[in-house]
């Protein structure tokens, strides 16, 4: 894994441009709903997913469960303008953010520091390594049964045959491949927030135990590829052991 992780970061200085529109948008989204909208709705819950036209914000995306009962996965539309999306890590985000409404244990848990940063702690949403483990192990696979063609336009990376000898058949392999678009979004993500390279991940050291269940943490980005590809390897025969760089207290 070190080996993949030392290219990701190489490959930020030389991003390569994918194209994505509101189209695209339109079309995942609608399916994502079709796929959940039934099992969110016998939570009490009504999925709506919206692309918000702001254009002088940060790229962004998030869930939220509002007091009307309405669950809502938001896209700041700035998002869809990133050097690294596609069509398919956008779904994969979108499949993230509806990871925090049923990815179950662990939750989030607010710091008890304000106001504002009570108001943030969403009751029962999924923690963020856990809301990429369903993404990759149920969502994006729901996606792509549904929406074949997702996956056509692939593009593939630098990824190490071991990591691909994971993978039983070609979609699973595009699907890996995917997964570390995604992760190359999302430090695009941390750039626009200019949070510190330190912060992106430690190359030198493998990664450490660690529960990830508060407002506002989030796992290293070789962590989040790591924790793609062991959803996505997961099926009724095997599935690998969660990603050693955070853990689920007693559900490891």
């Amino acid at each position: 894994m070190k080996r993949i992780l030392i290219i990701l970061f190489c490959l930020s200085a030389n991003m390569i441009s994918a194209k994505v529109n509101e189209i695209d948008f339109h079309h995942l989204s609608s399916s994502l709903i079709r796929i959940y909208s039934k099992q969110i709705q016998e939570l009490s819950g009504n999925l709506k997913i919206t692309l918000k036209d702001a254009h002088n914000e940060n790229p962004n995306s998030y869930a939220s469960k509002r007091e009307n009962g309405v669950w809502e996965v938001t896209i700041i539309s700035s998002l869809l303008q990133l050097e690294q999306i596609g069509p398919a890590s956008l779904g994969m985000i979108l499949c993230h953010e509806i990871g925090h409404f049923l990815g179950g244990q662990p939750y989030v848990i607010g710091r008890q520091l304000t106001a504002a940063v009570r108001a943030r702690a969403p009751k029962k949403m999924s923690a963020e390594g856990q809301a990429d483990y369903f993404a990759s192990q149920f969502c994006f696979k729901e996606l792509v049964h549904t929406l074949p063609g997702l996956l056509y336009e692939t593009h593939f990376y630098p990824i190490d045959t071991v990591t691909e000898n994971n993978c039983q058949d070609d979609t699973c392999i595009k699907s890996i491949h995917t997964s570390y678009e995604t992760t190359l979004v999302y430090q695009e993500l941390m750039r626009h927030f200019d949070v510190h390279e330190s912060f992106f991940g430690n190359l030198d050291s493998p990664p450490t135990d660690r529960t990830l269940n508060y407002v506002g943490e989030y796992p290293t980005l070789e962590c989040r590829f790591e924790t793609f590809v062991s959803g996505l390897t997961c099926d009724e025969t095997k599935c690998p052991s969660r990603p050693s760089c955070w853990f689920l207290n007693s559900l490891n």
